[in-house]
């Protein structure tokens, strides 16, 4: 029995090994060697450390906290690449440019114009009797005193007296606008023409105006000017804004402004130049919350067109606009993509227009490149010389696949259709025609969970990819190969060393590291809870906690895995003395414990700090006891 004062003092020094001396095995000496007893799985790949791969790609700088922190660790063992201080570059040419910025409503001609227009007085007297003209399609101009009253019945009887087939001919005013005589129901317009022109009825076109909820529709001939119909359809409807704030704006099927254009204009605009069906867009917006987006494009000639857009056009409808410039944009082709030049990147179709600067170039450099991880697709544009590491440092694109809390050192890039290639650090430093066939017009990358699975007898790792976390521990289990099942039965959190529960899900469990292991390379430890205590919280209810652990955990990992307070909630061995922390679970072993390992949880240390050290190795053991301990040596 030896009494320990409360002060530091060396008890004894000799020199302790691992072999039993005499039957009585000195029951400090696995705590002395720990450290040589320890597997050091972290140096076999394991680091957490998750350090920026991206600084060993070409062009990168390290500035984005969510992008800096967010992809393919190297699974491969290759010399890292030096960083130069080159900048990335495109190699693309330009074939125009367009500037993109936000003007106000009152930029558009006509729609000042339209606001502006104040509605004249109406001074015809319909039942006084009026010259009318007719022009005939042979020439021929015949002209009638008529009420104004009657001036359709009076067409509807011509038209019969000459024998008009009304599926062939038709009536237009001097305006070019066809008034729905043929009805009988229809009334004389408030604004009458007092001229008219009896043409072929398949030169005429549907101009379908589109308001709100309504649909208005006028046949007009090819020379009738945008401003005529429109102050018409005002004029027939009453339509007007509800104050001089709000504009009545007019756009074509692709979004730009309506400006002083004739009907053929608009037919050279239209999708299918072959329809007779033009639609026109009508908005009221607000001149002080609405805007439009001047786009001026500019050659290589440095010829200039300028036109108007409302803000929800997107970067398809520009493309139909630049299809009718053909004869002064330098291509073979007239289908473009548009790249953003403060971006780095080319903007996709249907993203909306927006104030830039971008370069015009030919859609067949480029290529969609698909990324999926787990249940997420993400689709983008990129020029085929793209280098794939450069898709990828994209802030926007790893928020769209919910990548920003996935370590890099977790992940690893699958390219599809290609015997599931895994591609390396060099391999994504490649442009993406470098994994294109010839006759490819896509290519898709995946995502994937790399886990890694380590064993504490061998120092080679194995790699197995997921393509989602929705799976359980058990199916990782069966994955691993040319292992035997029948030696190696648990996986075990690398972070804490405990045995993890073969129904439990990947997704649940913050960890991509696993540690395959041997059942004598794992021990049972209890702790027993003070009915007294309330400070641990334990889901079964009862006092003990049995939890399986590898023989390497240590003390701070039971803490880590309980959410034990480390400064107020102590592990008591044996009735007889409290651990460091650092005490590795094989310490405890002995025959006579054979895989179980018991503690009490108390809330105050005990007094005395005692430091043992092994001067052979220079290895040292700490633990707290009372102020009596027995020592057997």
């Amino acid at each position: 029995m030896v009494n320990i004062e409360e002060k530091e003092t060396k008890q004894w020094d000799e020199n302790i090994n691992n072999k039993p001396i005499d039957q009585h095995p000195n029951r400090f000496s696995n705590y002395l060697n720990e450290i040589s007893i320890e597997k050091d799985v972290s140096k076999n790949s394991v680091e957490t450390d998750d350090k920026d791969i991206w600084l060993d790609i070409p062009g990168y700088t390290s500035t984005n906290p969510i992008v800096d922190d967010i992809f393919l660790g190297d699974h491969g063992k290759e010399t890292p690449i030096p960083q130069p201080t080159t900048t990335t570059t495109f190699d693309y040419e330009s074939l125009f440019q367009l500037d993109v910025k936000s003007v106000p409503l009152t930029t558009s001609i006509l729609f000042e114009q339209i606001h502006n227009q104040k509605e004249e007085s109406i001074t015809v007297d319909l039942k006084k009797a009026l010259k009318f003209s007719i022009n005939h399609p042979d020439g021929k101009v015949t002209s009638s005193f008529w009420k104004g009253e009657n001036l359709f019945h009076k067409l509807r009887e011509m038209f019969k007296k000459e024998k008009y087939d009304e599926n062939v001919f038709v009536i237009i005013d001097k305006n070019g606008i066809l008034p729905d005589f043929l009805n009988e129901s229809t009334s004389v317009p408030k604004r009458m023409s007092q001229e008219y022109f009896i043409i072929q009825k398949e030169s005429l076109f549907q101009i379908e105006f589109r308001f709100q909820d309504n649909n208005f529709k006028y046949f007009v001939s090819s020379h009738v000017k945008i401003p005529s119909i429109i102050e018409r359809l005002l004029t027939d409807y009453n339509i007007k804004p509800p104050s001089d704030e709000n504009y009545l704006c007019f756009f074509n099927e692709h979004k730009k402004t309506i400006e002083n254009e004739t009907i053929a204009d608009l037919v050279k605009q239209t999708n299918n130049p072959e329809s007779k069906i033009i639609p026109i867009i009508i908005t009221e917006d607000n001149l002080n919350t609405s805007s439009l987006y001047q786009i001026t494009l500019q050659t290589k000639q440095n010829q200039e067109q300028i036109s108007f857009f409302h803000p929800t056009a997107n970067w398809k409808h520009v493309n139909e606009w630049l299809k009718h410039f053909d004869q002064i944009i330098d291509s073979p082709t007239n289908e473009y993509s548009f790249f953003n030049r403060e971006q780095k990147a080319i903007l996709d179709e249907y993203q909306t227009i927006s104030s830039t600067i971008i370069d015009g170039i030919d859609r067949n450099i480029t290529i969609k490149v698909t990324f999926t991880y787990e249940t997420n697709k993400v689709t983008i544009n990129a020029l085929k010389s793209t280098k794939i590491y450069h898709l990828l440092n994209n802030e926007h694109l790893l928020r769209q696949l919910n990548l920003i809390d996935i370590s890099p050192n977790d992940c690893v890039l699958v390219l599809e259709e290609t015997n599931e290639q895994i591609l390396s650090q060099n391999d994504i430093q490649q442009p993406v025609n470098h994994y294109l066939s010839t006759d490819n017009q896509s290519i898709h990358f995946r995502i994937s969970i790399m886990i890694q699975i380590l064993r504490y007898d061998s120092s080679e790792p194995i790699s197995i990819h997921f393509s989602n976390r929705n799976i359980i521990m058990e199916d990782i289990f069966q994955s691993i190969t040319n292992v035997p099942s029948n030696v190696y039965k648990y996986l075990a959190s690398n972070s804490t060393k405990k045995i993890i529960d073969y129904c439990d899900k990947l997704s649940n469990i913050n960890e991509t590291k696993f540690i395959l292991v041997k059942e004598n390379e794992t021990c049972l430890v209890s702790i027993e809870k003070p009915k007294n205590n309330q400070l641990l919280d334990l889901d079964d209810g009862q006092n003990d906690i049995h939890q399986r652990y590898t023989i390497y955990a240590r003390i701070l990992d039971i803490y880590q895995e309980n959410q034990l307070d480390i400064d107020h909630q102590y592990l008591l061995y044996s009735n007889d003395f409290v651990p460091s922390i650092q005490t590795q679970l094989i310490s405890f072993q002995s025959p006579s414990s054979l895989s179980s390992i018991r503690f009490t949880l108390i809330n105050e240390n005990l007094p005395v700090n005692i430091t043992i050290a092994n001067n052979e190795n220079q290895q040292t053991i700490q633990f707290h006891s009372s102020l009596r301990i027995n020592i057997k040596i």
